[in-house]
Protein backbone atom coordinates (compact mmCIF):
# COMPACT_ATOMS: atom_id res chain seq x y z
CA UNK A 1 0.00 0.00 0.00
CA UNK A 2 1.24 3.07 -0.83
CA UNK A 3 0.20 4.91 2.50
CA UNK A 4 -2.67 6.74 3.75
CA UNK A 5 -2.57 10.74 5.02
CA UNK A 6 -1.68 11.49 8.36
CA UNK A 7 -4.85 13.78 8.65
CA UNK A 8 -8.02 13.85 6.48
CA UNK A 9 -10.16 16.89 5.54
CA UNK A 10 -14.11 15.89 5.85
CA UNK A 11 -17.29 17.25 4.85
CA UNK A 12 -18.87 16.51 8.52
CA UNK A 13 -16.04 18.59 10.11
CA UNK A 14 -16.62 21.61 7.94
CA UNK A 15 -13.18 21.74 6.66
CA UNK A 16 -11.05 21.21 9.74
CA UNK A 17 -7.90 18.67 9.67
CA UNK A 18 -8.95 16.02 12.51
CA UNK A 19 -6.28 12.76 12.84
CA UNK A 20 -7.13 10.24 11.29
CA UNK A 21 -6.71 7.91 14.21
CA UNK A 22 -9.22 10.51 16.25
CA UNK A 23 -11.65 10.25 13.44
CA UNK A 24 -15.24 8.52 15.21
CA UNK A 25 -16.00 6.50 11.71
CA UNK A 26 -19.46 6.49 10.96
CA UNK A 27 -19.45 3.19 9.05
CA UNK A 28 -18.21 -0.15 8.95
CA UNK A 29 -15.07 1.08 5.76
CA UNK A 30 -14.35 3.49 7.86
CA UNK A 31 -13.83 1.81 10.81
CA UNK A 32 -11.47 -0.78 8.59
CA UNK A 33 -9.79 2.82 7.27
CA UNK A 34 -9.17 3.96 10.67
CA UNK A 35 -7.81 0.46 12.24
CA UNK A 36 -5.92 -0.19 8.63
CA UNK A 37 -3.73 3.52 9.55
CA UNK A 38 -3.30 2.41 12.85
CA UNK A 39 -1.76 -0.55 12.26
CA UNK A 40 -4.24 -2.76 14.12
CA UNK A 41 -5.54 -4.33 10.10
CA UNK A 42 -3.03 -5.60 7.14
CA UNK A 43 -3.80 -3.97 3.61
CA UNK A 44 -4.66 -7.24 2.62
CA UNK A 45 -7.24 -8.01 5.37
CA UNK A 46 -8.81 -4.68 4.32
CA UNK A 47 -8.90 -5.30 0.78
CA UNK A 48 -10.87 -8.60 1.58
CA UNK A 49 -13.29 -6.96 3.76
CA UNK A 50 -14.00 -4.60 0.87
CA UNK A 51 -14.41 -6.85 -1.64
CA UNK A 52 -17.85 -7.70 -0.06
CA UNK A 53 -18.86 -4.28 1.06
CA UNK A 54 -21.72 -2.30 -0.50
CA UNK A 55 -19.90 0.88 -2.16
CA UNK A 56 -21.33 4.15 -4.19
CA UNK A 57 -19.56 4.51 -7.40
CA UNK A 58 -18.96 7.91 -8.61
CA UNK A 59 -18.89 7.70 -12.29
CA UNK A 60 -21.00 9.24 -16.08
CA UNK A 61 -24.18 8.65 -17.23
CA UNK A 62 -22.82 6.39 -20.16
CA UNK A 63 -21.40 3.75 -17.88
CA UNK A 64 -24.78 2.57 -16.31
CA UNK A 65 -27.63 0.15 -17.85
CA UNK A 66 -30.54 1.74 -17.64
CA UNK A 67 -32.36 -1.09 -18.03
CA UNK A 68 -31.64 -2.56 -14.82
CA UNK A 69 -29.33 0.56 -13.08
CA UNK A 70 -26.62 -1.79 -13.17
CA UNK A 71 -23.12 -0.60 -13.99
CA UNK A 72 -22.40 -1.99 -18.14
CA UNK A 73 -19.78 -4.39 -18.58
CA UNK A 74 -16.16 -3.42 -18.36
CA UNK A 75 -16.79 0.00 -17.01
CA UNK A 76 -14.16 2.52 -17.27
CA UNK A 77 -14.10 5.27 -13.70
CA UNK A 78 -12.19 8.38 -13.76
CA UNK A 79 -11.71 10.18 -10.33
CA UNK A 80 -10.76 13.45 -9.46
CA UNK A 81 -7.09 12.45 -8.16
CA UNK A 82 -6.27 9.78 -10.33
CA UNK A 83 -3.98 9.67 -13.11
CA UNK A 84 -5.79 10.42 -16.20
CA UNK A 85 -3.70 8.25 -18.43
CA UNK A 86 -4.99 5.43 -16.28
CA UNK A 87 -8.30 4.50 -15.00
CA UNK A 88 -9.07 3.96 -12.02
CA UNK A 89 -12.61 3.15 -9.51
CA UNK A 90 -13.73 5.66 -7.32
CA UNK A 91 -15.48 4.10 -4.08
CA UNK A 92 -17.36 5.87 -1.67
CA UNK A 93 -18.09 4.25 1.96
CA UNK A 94 -21.35 6.85 2.39
CA UNK A 95 -23.72 8.57 -0.25
CA UNK A 96 -22.80 11.90 1.40
CA UNK A 97 -18.96 11.41 0.35
CA UNK A 98 -19.48 12.06 -3.42
CA UNK A 99 -21.27 15.17 -3.07
CA UNK A 100 -18.07 17.56 -2.98
CA UNK A 101 -16.34 15.34 -5.87
CA UNK A 102 -19.61 16.33 -8.03
CA UNK A 103 -19.47 19.52 -7.05
CA UNK A 104 -16.18 20.12 -8.21
CA UNK A 105 -16.04 17.89 -11.41
CA UNK A 106 -19.91 18.44 -13.00
CA UNK A 107 -18.93 15.16 -15.39
CA UNK A 108 -19.74 13.04 -12.30
CA UNK A 109 -23.52 13.14 -12.48
CA UNK A 110 -24.11 9.36 -11.39
CA UNK A 111 -23.78 7.30 -8.07
CA UNK A 112 -25.08 3.97 -7.94
CA UNK A 113 -24.38 1.54 -5.22
CA UNK A 114 -22.63 -1.77 -6.23
CA UNK A 115 -20.51 -4.62 -4.27
CA UNK A 116 -16.63 -4.02 -4.71
CA UNK A 117 -16.16 -7.71 -5.60
CA UNK A 118 -18.99 -7.24 -8.33
CA UNK A 119 -17.05 -4.22 -10.17
CA UNK A 120 -13.99 -5.79 -10.26
CA UNK A 121 -15.03 -8.48 -11.79
CA UNK A 122 -16.23 -6.49 -14.58
CA UNK A 123 -12.54 -4.47 -14.91
CA UNK A 124 -9.93 -6.97 -14.01
CA UNK A 125 -6.35 -5.50 -13.58
CA UNK A 126 -7.13 -1.68 -13.19
CA UNK A 127 -6.20 0.22 -10.21
CA UNK A 128 -7.88 1.05 -6.77
CA UNK A 129 -8.57 4.23 -4.90
CA UNK A 130 -10.48 4.35 -1.43
CA UNK A 131 -12.35 7.05 -0.87
CA UNK A 132 -14.04 6.50 2.31
CA UNK A 133 -12.89 10.70 3.06
CA UNK A 134 -14.22 12.95 -0.35
CA UNK A 135 -10.90 15.03 -0.15
CA UNK A 136 -7.47 12.40 0.70
CA UNK A 137 -7.36 8.99 -0.12
CA UNK A 138 -5.78 5.30 0.36
CA UNK A 139 -4.32 3.92 -3.06
CA UNK A 140 -3.23 0.70 -3.99
CA UNK A 141 -2.15 0.22 -7.63
CA UNK A 142 -2.97 -2.88 -9.46
CA UNK A 143 -0.41 -5.92 -7.99
CA UNK A 144 -1.08 -4.76 -4.89
CA UNK A 145 -5.09 -6.12 -4.86
CA UNK A 146 -3.14 -9.74 -4.98
CA UNK A 147 -6.42 -10.57 -2.11
CA UNK A 148 -8.77 -10.54 -4.82
CA UNK A 149 -6.98 -13.49 -6.77
CA UNK A 150 -8.47 -15.40 -3.34
CA UNK A 151 -12.06 -15.03 -4.51
CA UNK A 152 -11.58 -14.44 -8.09
CA UNK A 153 -10.38 -16.92 -10.96
CA UNK A 154 -9.12 -16.32 -14.62
CA UNK A 155 -11.77 -18.26 -16.86
CA UNK A 156 -10.90 -19.52 -20.54
CA UNK A 157 -10.24 -16.49 -22.96
CA UNK A 158 -9.22 -14.01 -20.10
CA UNK A 159 -12.05 -13.36 -17.91
CA UNK A 160 -12.11 -12.74 -14.46
CA UNK A 161 -15.25 -14.41 -12.55
CA UNK A 162 -15.98 -14.37 -8.93
CA UNK A 163 -15.47 -18.00 -7.29
CA UNK A 164 -18.91 -19.68 -6.44
CA UNK A 165 -19.44 -19.56 -3.14
CA UNK A 166 -19.42 -23.30 -2.32
CA UNK A 167 -16.20 -23.35 -3.50
CA UNK A 168 -14.67 -21.33 -0.86
CA UNK A 169 -13.98 -21.17 2.68
CA UNK A 170 -13.44 -19.41 5.16
CA UNK A 171 -9.58 -18.73 7.36
CA UNK A 172 -8.41 -16.97 10.21
CA UNK A 173 -5.30 -14.80 9.62
CA UNK A 174 -2.52 -14.68 12.03
CA UNK A 175 -4.24 -11.38 13.32
CA UNK A 176 -7.89 -13.66 13.84
CA UNK A 177 -9.43 -11.76 11.03
CA UNK A 178 -11.57 -14.44 8.77
CA UNK A 179 -10.61 -14.43 5.13
CA UNK A 180 -12.58 -16.08 2.40
CA UNK A 181 -10.37 -17.90 0.06
CA UNK A 182 -10.69 -20.70 -2.49
CA UNK A 183 -10.89 -24.70 -0.89
CA UNK A 184 -8.32 -25.80 -3.55
CA UNK A 185 -5.52 -22.93 -2.37
CA UNK A 186 -6.10 -24.08 1.13
CA UNK A 187 -5.38 -27.74 0.20
CA UNK A 188 -2.96 -27.21 -2.03
CA UNK A 189 -0.61 -24.04 -0.53
CA UNK A 190 -1.70 -23.46 2.92
CA UNK A 191 -2.42 -26.92 4.40
CA UNK A 192 1.08 -28.05 3.40
CA UNK A 193 2.54 -25.55 5.35
CA UNK A 194 0.64 -25.88 8.79
CA UNK A 195 1.30 -29.25 8.49
CA UNK A 196 4.68 -28.86 8.30
CA UNK A 197 4.89 -26.26 10.86
CA UNK A 198 3.30 -28.11 13.50
CA UNK A 199 4.95 -31.76 12.19
CA UNK A 200 6.44 -31.99 15.96
CA UNK A 201 3.46 -29.90 18.01
CA UNK A 202 1.02 -32.59 19.01
CA UNK A 203 -1.89 -30.26 19.98
CA UNK A 204 -1.62 -27.91 17.09
CA UNK A 205 -1.11 -30.84 14.48
CA UNK A 206 -4.17 -32.50 15.84
CA UNK A 207 -6.42 -28.91 15.88
CA UNK A 208 -4.90 -28.66 12.31
CA UNK A 209 -5.94 -32.62 10.95
CA UNK A 210 -9.03 -31.97 12.55
CA UNK A 211 -9.96 -28.61 10.73
CA UNK A 212 -8.98 -30.49 7.60
CA UNK A 213 -11.52 -33.23 8.03
CA UNK A 214 -14.19 -31.08 8.78
CA UNK A 215 -13.30 -29.20 5.41
CA UNK A 216 -13.80 -31.99 3.47
CA UNK A 217 -9.97 -32.67 3.36
CA UNK A 218 -9.30 -35.99 4.80
CA UNK A 219 -7.28 -37.14 1.98
CA UNK A 220 -4.86 -34.39 2.47
CA UNK A 221 -3.70 -35.49 6.21
CA UNK A 222 -2.98 -39.03 6.30
CA UNK A 223 0.48 -38.56 6.36
CA UNK A 224 0.13 -36.39 9.56
CA UNK A 225 -2.70 -38.18 10.86
CA UNK A 226 0.30 -41.14 10.77
CA UNK A 227 2.66 -38.44 12.43
CA UNK A 228 0.44 -37.36 15.34
CA UNK A 229 -0.25 -40.89 16.50
CA UNK A 230 3.92 -41.66 16.59
CA UNK A 231 4.32 -38.48 18.73
CA UNK A 232 0.82 -37.92 20.55
CA UNK A 233 1.19 -38.40 24.13
CA UNK A 234 -2.77 -38.85 24.90
CA UNK A 235 -3.44 -42.08 22.52
CA UNK A 236 -7.14 -41.38 22.74
CA UNK A 237 -7.00 -38.55 20.89
CA UNK A 238 -4.63 -39.68 18.56
CA UNK A 239 -5.82 -42.72 17.59
CA UNK A 240 -9.65 -41.00 16.97
CA UNK A 241 -7.98 -38.36 14.66
CA UNK A 242 -6.09 -41.40 12.83
CA UNK A 243 -9.57 -43.99 12.66
CA UNK A 244 -11.14 -40.53 11.14
CA UNK A 245 -9.12 -39.98 8.61
CA UNK A 246 -8.61 -43.23 7.56
CA UNK A 247 -12.39 -43.80 7.72
CA UNK A 248 -12.90 -40.93 5.39
CA UNK A 249 -10.36 -41.77 3.24
CA UNK A 250 -11.31 -45.42 2.72
CA UNK A 251 -8.70 -46.64 4.53
CA UNK A 252 -11.35 -48.71 6.24
CA UNK A 253 -9.50 -52.02 7.30
CA UNK A 254 -6.73 -50.39 8.87
CA UNK A 255 -9.37 -48.12 10.60
CA UNK A 256 -10.92 -50.95 12.23
CA UNK A 257 -7.33 -52.62 13.20
CA UNK A 258 -6.50 -49.18 15.16
CA UNK A 259 -10.02 -49.22 16.80
CA UNK A 260 -10.13 -52.81 18.20
CA UNK A 261 -6.22 -52.43 19.01
CA UNK A 262 -7.43 -49.14 21.61
CA UNK A 263 -10.74 -51.02 22.71
CA UNK A 264 -8.95 -53.96 24.28
CA UNK A 265 -7.95 -52.46 27.03
CA UNK A 266 -9.88 -48.87 26.92
CA UNK A 267 -13.85 -48.71 26.19
CA UNK A 268 -13.13 -45.08 25.32
CA UNK A 269 -16.84 -43.81 24.13
CA UNK A 270 -15.40 -42.09 21.88
CA UNK A 271 -13.35 -44.41 19.89
CA UNK A 272 -16.65 -46.54 20.16
CA UNK A 273 -18.49 -43.64 18.19
CA UNK A 274 -15.88 -43.59 15.83
CA UNK A 275 -16.44 -47.65 15.16
CA UNK A 276 -20.34 -46.80 14.88
CA UNK A 277 -18.95 -44.58 12.43
CA UNK A 278 -17.27 -46.82 10.83
CA UNK A 279 -20.00 -49.64 10.41
CA UNK A 280 -22.38 -47.17 8.97
CA UNK A 281 -20.06 -46.52 6.06
CA UNK A 282 -19.78 -49.96 5.50
CA UNK A 283 -23.29 -50.78 5.63
CA UNK A 284 -23.55 -52.77 8.95
CA UNK A 285 -26.11 -50.84 10.50
CA UNK A 286 -26.91 -53.24 13.26
CA UNK A 287 -23.03 -52.98 14.47
CA UNK A 288 -23.27 -49.05 14.09
CA UNK A 289 -26.15 -48.80 16.84
CA UNK A 290 -24.55 -51.49 19.10
CA UNK A 291 -21.65 -49.47 19.27
CA UNK A 292 -23.56 -46.02 19.73
CA UNK A 293 -25.81 -47.65 22.57
CA UNK A 294 -22.74 -48.61 24.34
CA UNK A 295 -20.74 -45.34 23.51
CA UNK A 296 -23.66 -43.45 24.92
CA UNK A 297 -23.79 -46.22 28.20
CA UNK A 298 -20.87 -45.03 28.93
CA UNK A 299 -21.26 -40.92 28.17
CA UNK A 300 -24.64 -40.39 27.55
CA UNK A 301 -23.95 -36.36 27.41
CA UNK A 302 -22.18 -36.29 23.69
CA UNK A 303 -24.00 -34.16 21.80
CA UNK A 304 -22.97 -35.17 18.00
CA UNK A 305 -23.55 -38.96 19.15
CA UNK A 306 -26.71 -38.67 21.04
CA UNK A 307 -28.23 -36.57 18.39
CA UNK A 308 -27.44 -39.03 15.74
CA UNK A 309 -28.23 -41.86 18.00
CA UNK A 310 -31.65 -40.04 17.97
CA UNK A 311 -31.70 -39.37 14.28
CA UNK A 312 -31.07 -43.43 14.15
CA UNK A 313 -33.94 -44.49 16.56
CA UNK A 314 -36.32 -42.31 14.89
CA UNK A 315 -35.52 -43.28 11.34
CA UNK A 316 -35.54 -46.69 11.46
CA UNK A 317 -36.65 -48.09 15.26
CA UNK A 318 -40.01 -46.56 15.54
CA UNK A 319 -40.24 -42.81 15.48
CA UNK A 320 -41.05 -40.51 17.84
CA UNK A 321 -42.24 -42.31 20.31
CA UNK A 322 -39.26 -44.86 20.28
CA UNK A 323 -36.88 -41.75 20.11
CA UNK A 324 -38.57 -40.70 23.44
CA UNK A 325 -38.21 -44.50 24.92
CA UNK A 326 -34.37 -44.36 24.13
CA UNK A 327 -34.04 -41.12 25.64
CA UNK A 328 -35.90 -41.81 29.18
CA UNK A 329 -33.76 -45.12 29.16
CA UNK A 330 -30.46 -43.13 28.75
CA UNK A 331 -31.57 -40.01 31.13
CA UNK A 332 -31.65 -42.85 34.05
CA UNK A 333 -27.83 -43.58 33.74
CA UNK A 334 -25.89 -41.58 36.70
CA UNK A 335 -24.45 -38.25 35.54
CA UNK A 336 -26.69 -38.00 32.64
CA UNK A 337 -28.09 -34.51 31.77
CA UNK A 338 -28.24 -34.01 27.85
CA UNK A 339 -30.51 -36.77 26.90
CA UNK A 340 -33.08 -34.38 29.92
CA UNK A 341 -32.59 -31.47 27.32
CA UNK A 342 -33.93 -33.93 24.21
CA UNK A 343 -36.61 -34.99 26.12
CA UNK A 344 -37.68 -31.49 26.71
CA UNK A 345 -37.45 -30.72 23.25
CA UNK A 346 -39.69 -34.06 22.40
CA UNK A 347 -42.23 -32.91 24.71
CA UNK A 348 -42.22 -29.39 23.82
CA UNK A 349 -42.52 -30.91 20.21
CA UNK A 350 -46.36 -32.82 21.86
CA UNK A 351 -47.08 -29.25 23.28
CA UNK A 352 -46.52 -30.39 27.03
CA UNK A 353 -44.66 -27.29 27.80
CA UNK A 354 -44.37 -28.07 31.91
CA UNK A 355 -42.80 -31.57 31.50
CA UNK A 356 -40.46 -30.23 28.89
CA UNK A 357 -39.61 -27.89 31.71
CA UNK A 358 -39.39 -30.33 34.67
CA UNK A 359 -36.80 -32.16 31.61
CA UNK A 360 -34.62 -28.97 31.45
CA UNK A 361 -35.01 -28.18 35.36
CA UNK A 362 -33.25 -32.02 35.88
CA UNK A 363 -30.95 -31.53 33.19
CA UNK A 364 -29.71 -27.71 35.02
CA UNK A 365 -29.71 -29.96 38.24
CA UNK A 366 -27.12 -32.76 37.15
CA UNK A 367 -25.26 -30.52 34.88
CA UNK A 368 -24.35 -28.34 37.56
CA UNK A 369 -24.40 -25.19 34.89
CA UNK A 370 -21.05 -26.51 33.31
CA UNK A 371 -22.16 -26.65 30.05
CA UNK A 372 -24.82 -24.50 27.10
CA UNK A 373 -27.89 -26.75 29.69
CA UNK A 374 -29.56 -23.35 29.97
CA UNK A 375 -28.69 -21.60 26.19
CA UNK A 376 -30.38 -25.08 25.31
CA UNK A 377 -33.29 -24.81 26.92
CA UNK A 378 -34.05 -20.98 26.77
CA UNK A 379 -33.38 -21.11 22.72
CA UNK A 380 -36.05 -24.48 22.40
CA UNK A 381 -38.83 -22.68 24.66
CA UNK A 382 -38.65 -19.68 22.13
CA UNK A 383 -38.75 -21.42 18.74
CA UNK A 384 -41.88 -22.95 20.31
CA UNK A 385 -43.37 -20.19 21.07
CA UNK A 386 -43.54 -19.79 24.14
CA UNK A 387 -41.50 -16.25 25.50
CA UNK A 388 -43.46 -15.81 28.49
CA UNK A 389 -41.95 -19.36 29.72
CA UNK A 390 -38.65 -18.10 28.54
CA UNK A 391 -38.74 -15.31 30.82
CA UNK A 392 -40.42 -17.23 33.78
CA UNK A 393 -38.24 -20.25 33.47
CA UNK A 394 -35.31 -18.21 32.70
CA UNK A 395 -34.99 -15.69 35.47
CA UNK A 396 -35.69 -18.08 37.75
CA UNK A 397 -32.76 -20.56 36.68
CA UNK A 398 -30.20 -17.64 35.08
CA UNK A 399 -27.25 -16.97 36.95
CA UNK A 400 -25.02 -14.10 35.81
CA UNK A 401 -22.09 -15.56 37.59
CA UNK A 402 -22.21 -19.02 36.20
CA UNK A 403 -24.55 -19.29 33.54
CA UNK A 404 -23.28 -19.10 29.97
CA UNK A 405 -24.52 -15.34 28.55
CA UNK A 406 -26.07 -16.45 25.79
CA UNK A 407 -28.88 -17.85 27.65
CA UNK A 408 -29.35 -14.51 29.34
CA UNK A 409 -29.45 -13.24 25.73
CA UNK A 410 -32.13 -15.33 24.84
CA UNK A 411 -34.50 -14.36 27.94
CA UNK A 412 -33.64 -10.37 26.75
CA UNK A 413 -35.12 -11.82 23.21
CA UNK A 414 -38.00 -12.72 25.17
CA UNK A 415 -38.74 -10.00 26.87
CA UNK A 416 -38.72 -7.61 23.83
CA UNK A 417 -41.01 -10.11 22.03
CA UNK A 418 -43.18 -10.02 24.98
CA UNK A 419 -43.33 -6.18 25.78
CA UNK A 420 -42.20 -7.45 29.11
CA UNK A 421 -39.75 -4.01 30.21
CA UNK A 422 -39.35 -4.32 33.42
CA UNK A 423 -37.62 -7.29 33.72
CA UNK A 424 -35.87 -7.08 30.58
CA UNK A 425 -34.21 -3.97 31.65
CA UNK A 426 -33.86 -5.24 34.93
CA UNK A 427 -32.02 -8.29 33.23
CA UNK A 428 -29.92 -5.65 30.88
CA UNK A 429 -28.63 -3.57 33.78
CA UNK A 430 -27.17 -7.20 35.52
CA UNK A 431 -25.76 -7.99 32.31
CA UNK A 432 -24.04 -4.79 31.80
CA UNK A 433 -21.67 -5.62 34.87
CA UNK A 434 -19.99 -8.64 32.23
CA UNK A 435 -16.79 -7.74 30.96
CA UNK A 436 -16.96 -8.80 26.93
CA UNK A 437 -17.00 -6.64 24.35
CA UNK A 438 -19.06 -7.98 21.75
CA UNK A 439 -22.06 -9.35 24.52
CA UNK A 440 -22.24 -5.58 25.80
CA UNK A 441 -22.79 -4.45 22.07
CA UNK A 442 -25.63 -7.02 21.87
CA UNK A 443 -27.21 -6.07 25.54
CA UNK A 444 -26.94 -2.24 24.70
CA UNK A 445 -28.99 -3.39 21.40
CA UNK A 446 -31.94 -5.13 23.44
CA UNK A 447 -31.51 -1.97 26.35
CA UNK A 448 -32.70 0.45 23.72
CA UNK A 449 -35.42 -1.96 21.89
CA UNK A 450 -36.76 -2.49 25.47
CA UNK A 451 -36.15 1.52 26.48
CA UNK A 452 -39.12 2.09 23.14
CA UNK A 453 -41.51 -0.65 24.92
CA UNK A 454 -44.54 2.85 25.98
CA UNK A 455 -44.98 1.86 29.32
Amino acid sequence: MSGVDEKIESAENNGNEVALKELVPTNEIERLLVQLHAGELQSEEFLAALFNSPMFVLTTDDQIDKTNNKLKDNPKFFTLFGDKKQPYLALFSDNIRTRPIQEKDDKFNVVIQIPVGDMLAQSPGIGLIVNPFWDKHARWEPEQIGVFGNLMRREQGGLWVRIPEDELMTVQTNTGFPLKIAKEQFRAQILPEHIKQYNDKPDELYATIMSAVNDGFSKDVVAAAHRLYEIDPIKERSTTALSMVLIQSGGLDEAEKLLHEYLVDHRSPVILANMAKLNEVRGDLEKRTAFLEESLQIDPNMANVLEWYCMVIDQEKGGHAAVIEALDNLEGIAGSWRPALLLGRAKLFDGKVDEAIEHYTDALEVDGRSSDALVFATAELGKSGNPEKVISFGIQMYDIRKDDPRAGLNILQACVVTQNKEAGLKLAEEMAQIPHEELQAAVSQFKAELEKIEA
